[in-house]
């Protein structure tokens, strides 16, 4: 899922997990080496202190770990331009062969897989598809090089079509 992220989100969240981590080696190993007794009677401060860290981090998360609506949203007439370049009867064919239901839930094709979106439901653009299977995101390996270019658009237009 990183990798599908911003540049900007990609830092906001490596510098909170790197601020977590640090915090955590720090009062695990360094500073109980120099008083075995910590954190002793700053036992409250160290609790105030590990939960504020704890609600920063999972606000990082939640904020800079989402995507850009952008990128799922594209206008139906750019999605049926694209979905000219593809086969939908191929891309069926793509779908089943290549293992796609074992994932993905799309009543069409028969597949009811639980681990990726439903697709019947997300009702994804041609053009996050074809993103999609060729680079991969998340779990989903990419297919690039293991599908042609005219397969991708052909899962592409199937998909589009019947979810």
């Amino acid at each position: 899922m990183i990798f599908a992220l911003s540049t900007t989100h990609e830092i906001a969240l490596a510098t909170m997990g790197g601020i977590f981590i640090v915090f955590s080696i720090i009062s695990a190993f360094v500073i109980p080496a120099k008083n075995p007794n910590f954190p002793g009677k700053g036992l409250p401060i160290y609790l105030v202190i590990s939960v504020v860290l704890f609600l920063a981090m999972m606000s990082t998360v939640l904020i800079f770990g989402k995507e850009s609506k952008k990128a799922e949203a594209q206008p139906a007439a750019a999605a049926s331009t694209a979905a000219s370049t593809g086969d939908a009867t191929n891309g069926k064919t793509v779908f089943t062969a290549n293992g796609c239901g074992a994932c993905h839930t799309l009543k069409d094709a028969g597949a009811a897989g639980m681990v990726g979106p439903n697709l019947d439901e997300k009702k994804p653009a041609v053009d996050v598809i074809v993103d999609r299977v060729t680079n991969g995101k998340g779990a989903m390996p990419a297919f690039k090089g293991k599908l042609t270019d005219q397969q991708i658009q052909d899962v592409a237009a199937y998909i589009a079509s019947v979810a």
